[in-house]
């Protein structure tokens, strides 16, 4: 190999390097921050549990499932013409029922 071509590899290694140096340096200070999405899946989370929590009848049926249960379920509606006590668990914005479920 020429000089040329080694000092070439040795600035590409040197910059992978650097650059790899300066990606963990920079996630490192910011690992311990919120991100804005998990503040607020984090607030969709706590207000649901505050719902399942509320004092009431001893038993109450959660409805689990996606966007089409947090949009599309009227759980208010069914608890009047049931006379049971239902808890709309609708996921939305990336937060699956895996999630809610895990919390419960």
């Amino acid at each position: 190999m020429k000089v040329i071509e080694i000092k070439r590899c040795l600035s590409l290694l040197s910059g992978l390097i650097l650059a790899a140096t300066i990606w963990a340096v920079s996630l490192e200070l910011i690992s311990d921050r919120p991100v804005p999405n998990a503040i607020f899946a984090q607030s969709i989370i706590e207000r649901k549990m505050e719902a399942a929590e509320k004092p009431g009848k001893a038993s109450k049926t959660l409805v689990v499932g996606g966007s089409n249960v947090a949009f599309g379920i009227d759980t208010v509606r069914m608890s009047r013409t049931i006379g049971e006590e239902f808890v709309n668990f609708g996921c939305i914005a990336g937060i699956g029922p895996e999630i809610i479920l895990s919390a419960l």
